[in-house]
């Protein structure tokens, strides 16, 4: 992906090994959204979750590894690609991208 190889350009390799942005939290798993009747963006394979333990579901940014001002080129570069983050446009969710 053109996000990975921008991340490791910009973090380095170091930063790549012990970083949470690289623990990979999932992709596709086929199933609804919680608490509707609508597919999950998960279910149709286009969302992707980092680092959960960090990020879990309901933290807002005060709480959130993802909010923090290192990741802010993080967010950047999914964004350069088109990609959204929820934690970003909601405060909520932000394994989420």
């Amino acid at each position: 992906m053109r996000v990975h190889t921008k991340a490791l350009e910009t973090y380095g390799i170091e930063k790549a090994k012990g970083g949470s942005s690289w623990i990979w939290a999932g992709c596709l798993n086929v199933r609804g959204m919680r608490g509707g009747s609508k597919w999950s963006t998960h279910g149709w394979g286009i969302a992707i979750d980092y680092d959960s333990d960090g990020n879990q579901l309901k933290w807002g940014s005060c709480k959130a590894a993802f909010a923090k001002a290192q990741y802010d080129d993080w967010w950047g570069i999914w964004e350069e690609e088109g990609w959204l983050s929820l934690g970003q446009a909601k405060n909520y969710y932000w394994m989420h991208i």
